[in-house]
């Protein structure tokens, strides 16, 4: 079988004449858009400080290690830098400035939900006075964190 020219050229005119109408098929305009949207910033929680002791402690002793857990309950990361002991509940007679204990440094960024264990040194005063109404006492520390 022969083919001619003028058969040949016309079914690449067919070819040519579908593909161009296919793709007219998916022509589109442009056009520039505006509009608004709406969000929310989420708050700070406050940080959760818990200090537990393994030792007792003696008037002008070395001290005892406080073990501060840090935990941050919120929905986003928060900054901690140090933690503080701001004041302890002692028993009547015991003077709560006995006791001392240097500000801890944190410095992390706590992911939410996420704590963070550090350590301070607690310690009792010998200011040469009787000091009995602190022994065998329960204390309560009062931390803080900024």
């Amino acid at each position: 079988m022969q083919f001619s020219a003028k058969k040949i050229a016309a079914a690449v005119a067919t070819g040519v004449l579908t593909v161009g109408l296919g793709a007219g098929a998916y022509a589109y305009f442009t056009a520039a858009g505006s509009g608004t949207g709406h969000a929310s910033v989420g708050s700070a929680s406050t940080i959760s400080l818990t200090g537990t002791t393994t030792s007792a402690i003696y008037p002008g002793g070395p001290g005892a290690d406080v073990s501060i857990v840090v935990l941050n309950p919120g929905s986003g990361a928060q900054k901690v830098g140090t933690v503080s002991l701001d004041s302890i509940d002692t028993p009547a007679g015991c003077d709560s400035a006995w006791f001392s204990m240097s500000p801890v440094t944190v410095d992390a960024t706590l992911a939410a939900g996420a704590q963070s264990t550090v350590h301070g040194t607690l310690t009792m005063a010998n200011p040469g006075a009787n000091q009995n109404a602190c022994q065998g006492a329960a204390l309560t520390l009062h931390l803080s964190s900024n």
